[in-house]
């Protein structure tokens, strides 16, 4: 029991401490501000980091090369995301909300009839690529048995099972377990998270940047008989001085816990991405706080069991800016896709099992119109390429894109001196993916706290899945919902990923 998150707080005099400035933090004071009515003044954002976004940033210009930093699955008409974007205005348009925004654009940019994009695969055959899409994706009755008892068992049965426990060898070379397996994560900084901020400042919340919350003091709560934990003060870290903030009964915490972001690692055109010197830094830097609290009660999870298996959860990413259409015109010409109709595209026949997605252009707006930007990752980067004998994450990004260029028999000698690729390492880019116990995630309310929150991918939401957009944001109408007392309901997450798989099977049966 939680005796007084059901307690009704009075916003006009609770505090809000939100610590990180991702989506989930952003989205919280959006509904404080929009569900309870809680002054901006009032609620305070508090980030390690130089702007907000957590891991949903970008930076870079035609001239040096664009850089995207993937974050969490955006997908826009999931139920929390489209309440989200619709109470936020439009920067240069109060009268229309960013949800708005998100359907003029599909309107017009809506695909021609018959023109939406099948092409999933591209696979070399005799030195020549070729396409193929996810209608046939034969998997064999066994393994469809298999997958059918996986998704339908208990997940606290499952515990740290990892899905090389339940299928041999052959699954995982069919084109069901590449087409299932690369899923992509893909940049919205500039369309949402900038308008997001500009919305919260502009309603008097205020940002803390370069300010680490090294921990969060919890003292037993006088007005609980059962020993309730309640946050009492913040300790920050600014300027490498330390100061503390008091928290009042009142006020409430809402924490993002760790960052699948954590200790990355940028390379250029010439240079392959530094390794981390030290692996510490990467608890250090967004994982501190959660391993400060799990050491005082397993109600706030286990940060070690997702920041400690790096070989499992590394991810490449690179993104490369091209300075003519010439690699365009040839993509479109091999996957019958334009530009931001098509899905994520997979190599299945690649060590690195690179995956690209060629997005409407311009994706900056500060991109200029004969530039045109692409997005890939390379899911075991840890292996030799096909045609670069070097593990993924020792290559620069020229390497990275003369790989690419060899799956898609595309001519190395005309594209690359007109293309820029900036890498990225990501050593806990899966984490969120890992095998785990139940009580290895925390849920978005504590047991036994009074006014503690903790959102993000790595919080417990029963029934939901991890590593997007919507996960984030659900979490934070939770915990906004549960501190503040409101009767409101949460939009339950919705249970259809059987129904994809089972769509799935049965394309694979014709």
């Amino acid at each position: 029991m939680n005796p007084k998150t059901s307690t009704v707080r009075e916003p006009g005099t609770s505090q809000a401490w939100l610590v990180g400035s991702g989506i989930a933090s952003l989205a919280a004071a959006v509904y404080l501000i929009n569900d309870t009515q809680m002054p901006g003044s009032n609620i305070h954002i508090l980030d390690r980091h130089p702007k907000s976004g957590g891991g949903i940033t970008s930076s870079g210009d035609s001239e040096n090369g664009f850089l995207i930093r993937p974050g969490s699955s955006p997908y826009f008409h999931a139920e929390c995301v489209e309440k989200l974007l619709s109470l936020v205005p439009m920067v240069k348009n109060s009268d229309k909300s960013l949800l708005d925004s998100v359907r003029d654009f599909e309107h017009s940019e809506s695909p021609v009839p018959g023109r939406v994009a099948n092409t999933r695969f591209i696979r070399t055959k005799e030195g020549h690529a070729e396409r193929s899409d996810a209608n046939h994706l034969s998997i064999g009755p066994h393994n469809r048995l298999q997958l059918l008892k996986v998704l339908l068992e208990n997940e606290k049965s499952l515990g740290r099972k990892s899905i090389q426990d339940f299928f041999g060898d052959e699954f995982f070379g069919t084109d069901f377990w590449a087409l299932w397996s690369t899923t992509t994560r893909f940049n919205f900084y500039e369309s949402v998270i900038l308008p997001i901020s500009a919305y919260l400042r502009a309603e008097g919340v205020s940002f803390h940047f370069n300010t680490k919350v090294v921990d969060i003091i919890l003292n037993s709560s006088v007005e609980s008989s059962n020993d309730a934990k309640t946050v009492s003060e913040l300790v920050l870290r600014e300027s490498n001085e330390e100061q503390r903030v008091k928290i009042n009964p009142c006020d409430l915490a809402i924490v993002t816990l760790g960052s699948p972001n954590s200790g990355a690692q940028v390379g250029t055109n010439f240079e392959p991405p530094p390794r981390v010197s030290d692996p510490d830094d990467i608890t250090y830097g967004d994982w501190s706080l959660w391993f400060h609290l799990a050491s005082r009660s397993t109600n706030f999870g286990s940060p070690l069991n997702f920041n400690s298996s790096t070989p499992q959860s590394t991810l490449v990413t690179f993104t490369v800016t091209l300075y003519d259409p010439h690699f365009i015109h040839l993509y479109r010409a091999l996957t019958h896709d334009v530009a931001g109709t098509g899905a994520l595209v997979s190599f299945p026949d690649s060590n690195w099992l690179l995956s690209i997605s060629v997005p409407h252009q311009p994706v900056f707006s500060n991109q200029p119109a004969n530039v045109y930007v692409i997005w890939g990752y390379g899911l075991r980067p840890e292996k030799l390429g096909n045609t670069i004998d070097r593990p993924m994450t020792d290559c620069t990004g020229e390497q990275i894109m003369a790989e690419l260029l060899s799956h898609l028999n595309f001519p190395a000698e005309s594209i690359l001196p007109k293309s820029n690729t900036i890498p990225c390492i990501l050593p806990l880019a899966t984490s969120a993916l890992l095998p785990r116990a139940h009580s290895d995630r925390p849920e978005v309310i504590p047991q036994n706290t009074t006014n503690i929150a903790l959102v993000g991918q790595f919080a417990e939401i029963p029934s939901d899945t991890t590593l997007n957009v919507e996960y984030s944001v659900r979490g934070a109408q939770i915990a906004v919902h549960k501190l503040m007392g409101l009767k409101k309901s949460v939009p339950r997450p919705k249970t259809n990923i059987l129904i994809d798989i089972f769509d799935l099977l049965s394309e694979g049966l014709t």
